[in-house]
């Protein structure tokens, strides 16, 4: 890895790549609802990483586009009940980058049943 260096947005100090632990994502310098490292899987079946565990240079911005849209929505999950089935309604198009996601977010992270509908 090179050192490269990225400003500590808080702190307003320069930290190195390296002094972020291993299983954070810190693209953006940043804490990642979606994490390198525990969602690999995920991110491999949706072609976001590669088979050696690294984000495409392509796919920069889907991931972040997919790890903000579970932040925007990570307010209204954590409110709605809990040992429920919530039932999920996605009227989405495309590769259905989001919909995958967020049923990991639910079923993974959350810990959740989720029951997806397409």
């Amino acid at each position: 890895m090179k050192n490269t260096q990225t400003k500590d947005i808080e702190s307003n100090e320069k930290v190195k790549k390296e002094d972020f632990p291993g299983n954070i994502s810190t693209l953006l310098n940043r804490d990642y609802y979606i994490k390198v490292g525990k969602a690999d899987t995920l991110l491999k079946e949706i072609n976001i990483m590669t088979k050696d565990g690294k984000i495409k240079n392509d796919k920069v911005r889907k991931y972040n586009q997919i790890d903000h849209y579970v932040e925007l929505l990570s307010e209204i999950l954590d409110n709605l009940p809990r040992n429920k089935t919530i039932n999920i309604l996605d009227c989405g198009c495309g590769k259905s980058y989001l919909s995958f996601v967020l049923n990991y977010y639910f079923t993974e992270v959350k810990k959740e049943n989720a029951i997806l509908l397409v």
